[in-house]
């Protein structure tokens, strides 16, 4: 095993990474690119350098090339740990975040509901 650095030397390669860990099956360059937010020419430098570490397999067609995660290699296990739990962590925060949101914004929606209640002349507001 690597030292993590050099598994997460440059924020293209960690992007590129978390995608293909992500990502059940092959991606193509310019959906690993945009998938990981970067240039198609990052991420074509990293996926080569991913190659030739053996971290990822490449598989060529007559008219694409087609990378995947080597699910076999040492590495794997770790970078599927660390990027759940980022997701994890993601989602606990943004979960909270929309928590609050929605409890400022209820008084709003039941004070609207009843105002569109009034304006329809209707009693009940559910």
């Amino acid at each position: 095993m690597k030292r993590y650095g050099a598994l997460f030397s440059s924020a293209a390669r960690t992007e590129i990474l978390r995608v293909l860990v992500c990502h059940p099956g092959a991606v193509g360059l310019r959906q690993a690119a945009r998938l990981a937010e970067v240039h198609p020419h990052s991420a074509e430098l990293v996926l080569v350098g991913l190659v030739r570490e053996k971290l990822v397999k490449r598989e060529r067609t007559a008219a694409r090339t087609w990378y995947e995660l080597d699910r076999d290699h040492a590495d794997v296990p770790v970078l599927d740990a660390m990027f759940t739990a980022a997701a994890r962590t993601l989602v606990g925060v943004h979960s909270r975040s929309l928590q609050e949101r929605g409890k400022r914004i209820l008084p709003f929606i039941g004070q609207a509901a009843r105002m569109l209640a009034r304006a329809r002349g209707t009693r009940h507001v559910t």
